[in-house]
C-alpha cells in the first residue's frame, strides 16, 4: 500500500527546520515583501488596494530577493561562458549554486539532469520531446496517457508530433482513475513500442491533487515512463524525483518533471525547468545549437560537449533569471513543503465552509478530495438561473474590491468542458460563433462574449488571515449581489470585455502607466507619469471599509437609477443559436432590478402594516450583508462572524429577494447544475411571459413554456412612452429612447399600473 505523500529529507539549502513562531515571522516577512502588495489604483468606485489572487498564473516578485540581486549579483554580473575574471567566476558560481539548490529541493540523484529552458513548463515539455528525438516513426509508435486535468501545454505538443494521446478518465470523486490507467496500460503496452504517462500533479482549474507516487508506481509496473507537469503544484507541494521507503519492486521515481518557476512567489521572469533522467537524452546533437554546446570547433569539424546540462543550454542563458529561480525554491524550502501543504488544505476548507450556504456560487470540482486553494467558480442569477459572465465577475472583483482574478478557461479546455457540461457537438457550435475568421466565413464578426468560461482565484499560503477573510467575503458578496451592478457596465459583444459606463478605462486613462512616458531630457532618466500614478498607497483603507463601501454600492444599485440606461444597450442576438446565450445581459438585470425595487417597496408597506419598527440604519451582522433587528424594534445588536445562529428574537431586516418576474428561465440538466430555474409567482407584479427554457451552454432543454400572471398591453402616458412590451416569442423587446417602464400590478380581476415612471 502506497502512502499518498512522501517527503524527502529537507535539503541543506540554508533552510533549517523552523520553530512555529519563526515560521509565522517568515510568512509575515514574505507577505510584507511582495512587491506591489501595498499598491493602489483608481477605478470607477474610487481608490482600491491591489489584492493579488492570481498566483496560479504568475507569481509576484519579493523585495528581499530583488534587493539581494541588486546588491550582490548585478555588481559582479558577467557572461558565464568564461571563467577568467572575478565577475565571470562569481556569476558562474551563483548560477551553479542555484542549480544545486533546486536539485536538493527536488531530491535529484546522480542520474537526474536539470535544464533551465524556455518559458515555464511549456518550454520544458518541448525540450524533453526534442532530446528524446520524439518524431517521425518513433512518435507514431508512442502512446501518451494524459490526465483529465491537463493544461494545453501538456496535450498539444504530444498531439502535434504525431503521438497517440489518450485521455485517462476521472473517478466520480474527481481524481485520476488508477483503474482506467491500468486498463489502458494493459492494452497499449502490447500494441505500441513506447508508452508514457504525462500527468498534472495538481489541476490549475480546481487545485485537485494527484497521488504522484501511486501513479508513477503503476506506470513503472508496466514499463511506461512517468512524466509530471508541476506547473501548478510546484510552489506548494513537495517535488520528489526519487522517493525512498518503498519495497524494491515498487518504483515511485519520476522520469521527468516540468516546472514553471515563474509561478513561485519571488520567481518573476524565471525560466522553465526540466528535470529528467539522463537516459532520456538520446540526442547526439543538442536541441538548441549554439555557443556553449560545443567542446571544440574547427573549419571542418566540431565536437559537442558530453555534459548534458551544459550541452542543452545553448547560447547565453537567462543568467539572472536562473539565479532567481534558485532563490525562489530556497524560500519555499525555508517555509517547508509540509507546512505549506497543510496551510493550503486549511485555506481550501476555510473557503468551502464560508461559501457553503451561498446557492448562487458554484465552485467547480469536488470538495471532498485533497486540493489546493485554487477555486474556479460560476455565479448564478437567482431569479433567472442564468450565469453572470465570467469577465464581468472578474472586472467587478477588481473595481469594487481590488481583487485580481482571472476569467476564462485557464488554458485547460478539455477539463473545462467536462466541468461545464459542454458536449463536443456544442463545443463545435461555440467555435463557429467565436472563430477568428467568422467575418470571412459568414460575414459576421466573431462573438467572443459567448465563449464559455469561469472565474479563478487562488489563496496563497503566505497571505495574512485578514486578506483571506476579505477575499472570501468579497466573493460571497459578489455571488449574492453582483448581478445588481450589471446595468452599470457595458458589454462589448465582439470582444467580451466589460467596462463601467461612467469610467474611461483606456490605456491612457487614470491608473495606467506607459513606457512612452519615459524621457531622457536634461540628460537623465525621467518618468512623467510616476507621480500621478504612484503605485504606493499612502493612506490605506481597512478591508472592512472596502466591504462597507461595496455594500453601499449594492444598495444604490438596487434603486435602479442606472437601469433604464442599460435598456438601450445592444443585445447579443443569436437568431439560430439562442440556446448558447448563456449569460445575463445588462438589460435583463435592469428589468429584474426594477421589479425587485417595487417588490421591496411593497414589502416595506407590509412591514409597516404589521407595525414593525425598522431601524433607520443597517447594522452589519456576520457576512456584511446579513442585517437583523429585534422584534420590538429596540436595542439593535451586531453579532460577529463567529456566531453561527441568530437569537430567536431577531428577524432579518432584509428578507431574501422576492421572486422577481423574469424573461428567461434556465433549467440546467448538466450534473454540475442540478437546480431547476425559479418560476415566478402567479401573483408577482409585472410578470412576463416565459419562452422555452434553454439549458446552460446549449445542453438538453426542459421547457416550462406558458404564461404566468397577466401582461399589460402597452400603456401610453402623456406621450412620454410605453410600458416595455414582449414579442411573439415571449421575449422582452429592446428599449429605445423615449420609452418609460411602469410597474404593473397583476390581479385576479385584471391589472393596473403604478404612476411612478422608471
Amino acid at each position: 500500500m502506497l502512502p499518498e505523500h512522501t517527503h524527502h529529507q529537507q535539503a541543506a539549502t540554508g533552510a533549517e527546520m523552523l520553530l512555529a513562531d519563526d515560521r509565522q515571522t517568515l510568512l509575515q516577512h514574505i507577505s510584507d515583501n511582495v512587491i506591489g502588495g501595498d499598491s493602489t489604483f483608481t477605478g470607477p468606485f474610487g481608490e482600491k488596494q491591489v489584492v493579488y489572487c492570481d498566483y496560479t498564473a504568475s507569481g509576484k516578485p519579493l523585495r528581499f530577493i530583488e534587493n539581494f540581486l541588486a546588491d550582490n549579483v548585478y555588481p559582479f554580473y558577467a557572461n558565464t561562458h568564461t571563467t577568467t575574471t572575478i565577475t565571470s567566476k562569481q556569476t558562474t558560481r551563483f548560477r551553479h549554486e542555484s542549480r544545486e539548490i533546486i536539485k536538493q529541493c527536488t531530491n535529484c540523484g546522480e542520474e537526474d539532469a536539470l535544464i533551465f529552458t524556455g518559458s515555464g513548463s511549456t518550454g520544458a515539455i518541448h525540450k524533453l520531446i526534442n532530446v528524446m528525438e520524439m518524431q517521425g516513426e518513433r512518435a507514431r509508435n508512442t502512446v501518451v496517457l494524459v490526465g483529465p486535468f491537463e493544461h494545453h501545454s501538456n496535450i498539444l505538443p504530444w498531439k502535434e508530433i504525431g503521438a497517440q494521446v489518450v485521455r485517462v478518465q476521472q473517478t466520480i470523486e474527481g481524481l485520476v482513475d488508477l483503474d482506467d490507467i491500468e486498463s489502458k496500460l494493459k492494452i497499449f503496452t502490447q500494441t505500441h513500442q513506447h508508452v508514457l504517462g504525462c500527468f498534472s500533479a495538481a489541476s490549475n482549474v480546481t487545485g485537485i491533487i494527484t497521488d504522484t507516487n501511486a501513479v508513477s508506481a503503476l506506470l513503472h509496473r508496466y514499463n511506461a515512463l512517468s512524466f509530471w507537469d508541476y506547473a501548478t503544484a510546484a510552489p506548494y507541494l513537495d517535488i520528489d524525483m526519487n522517493p525512498v521507503g518503498y519495497e524494491k519492486e515498487v518504483d515511485c521515481s519520476k522520469d521527468a518533471v516540468f516546472v514553471s518557476t515563474h509561478k513561485f512567489v519571488g520567481g518573476v521572469g524565471t525560466p522553465g525547468i526540466l528535470i529528467a533522467k539522463k537516459k532520456l537524452f538520446v540526442n547526439n546533437v543538442p536541441h538548441a545549437l549554439g555557443g556553449g554546446t560545443v567542446h571544440y570547433v574547427s573549419r571542418k569539424m566540431h565536437h559537442y560537449l558530453k555534459d548534458i546540462e551544459a550541452r542543452e543550454e545553448g547560447g547565453t542563458p537567462a543568467i539572472i533569471e536562473s539565479i532567481r529561480a534558485g532563490l525562489a525554491f530556497q524560500v519555499k524550502q525555508a517555509v517547508g513543503p509540509d507546512f505549506i501543504e497543510e496551510r493550503e488544505e486549511e485555506l481550501a476548507r476555510r473557503a468551502f465552509t464560508r461559501w457553503q450556504h451561498n446557492e448562487n456560487l458554484i465552485v467547480l470540482g469536488s470538495r471532498e478530495v485533497a486540493r489546493l486553494p485554487i477555486f474556479s467558480f460560476l455565479i448564478r442569477h437567482p431569479q433567472t438561473g442564468k450565469l453572470l459572465h465570467h469577465n464581468f465577475i472578474a472586472v467587478l472583483l477588481n473595481d469594487l474590491f481590488g481583487i485580481q482574478a482571472r476569467g476564462g478557461c485557464a488554458c485547460a479546455g478539455p477539463y473545462a468542458h467536462d466541468l461545464l457540461g459542454i458536449t463536443e457537438e456544442n463545443a463545435l457550435k461555440f467555435f463557429e460563433l467565436i472563430r477568428e475568421d467568422r467575418k470571412n466565413k459568414c460575414n459576421e464578426e466573431p462573438l467572443e462574449s459567448v465563449r464559455p468560461g469561469f472565474v479563478r482565484i487562488n489563496l496563497p499560503y503566505f497571505a495574512p488571515d485578514d486578506v483571506i477573510d476579505y477575499v472570501l467575503t468579497a466573493v460571497d458578496l459578489v455571488a449574492t449581489h453582483g448581478w445588481k451592478m450589471l446595468p452599470q457596465y457595458h458589454l462589448d459583444v465582439q470582444t467580451g470585455s466589460w467596462t463601467h459606463r461612467q469610467w474611461k478605462d483606456t490605456e491612457s486613462g487614470p491608473g495606467y502607466q506607459s513606457l512612452f512616458h519615459i524621457n531622457y531630457q536634461q540628460g537623465s532618466f525621467n518618468f512623467q507619469g510616476a507621480k500621478e500614478t504612484s503605485p504606493v498607497c499612502h493612506q490605506k483603507m481597512s478591508f472592512m471599509a472596502y466591504l462597507e463601501l461595496a455594500m453601499e454600492e449594492f444598495d444604490k444599485a438596487e434603486s435602479g437609477h442606472m437601469a433604464c440606461e442599460s435598456l438601450n444597450d445592444e443585445e447579443v442576438i443569436l437568431a439560430d443559436y439562442q440556446q448558447f446565450l448563456w449569460f445575463l445581459q445588462p438589460c435583463e438585470a435592469a428589468s429584474s432590478l426594477m421589479a425587485l425595487s417595487w417588490s421591496d417597496h411593497e414589502a416595506m408597506v407590509e412591514d409597516q402594516d404589521r407595525n414593525l419598527d425598522v431601524p433607520s440604519e443597517d447594522v452589519l451582522v456576520g457576512s456584511i450583508d446579513a442585517l437583523y433587528w429585534q422584534e420590538d424594534g429596540s436595542n439593535v445588536h451586531s453579532y460577529p462572524d463567529e456566531v453561527a445562529t441568530v437569537p430567536t428574537d431577531m428577524k432579518p431586516l432584509r428578507s431574501p429577494p422576492p421572486i422577481a418576474p423574469v424573461t428567461y428561465g434556465w433549467v440546467p440538466s448538466s450534473p454540475y447544475y442540478d437546480d431547476t430555474a425559479v418560476v415566478p409567482d402567479r401573483d408577482s407584479m409585472m410578470t412576463f411571459s416565459f419562452q422555452d427554457n434553454y439549458n446552460l451552454y446549449g445542453s438538453d432543454v426542459t421547457s416550462h413554456g406558458g404564461t404566468y400572471g397577466n401582461w399589460v398591453e402597452p400603456h401610453k402616458a402623456d406621450d412620454i412612452g410605453y410600458v416595455k412590451g414582449i414579442d411573439d416569442h415571449g421575449v422582452t423587446t429592446g428599449a429605445t429612447k423615449g420609452y418609460d417602464y411602469r410597474r404593473v400590478h397583476s390581479h385576479e380581476s385584471g391589472y393596473s399600473t403604478d404612476d411612478e415612471v422608471y
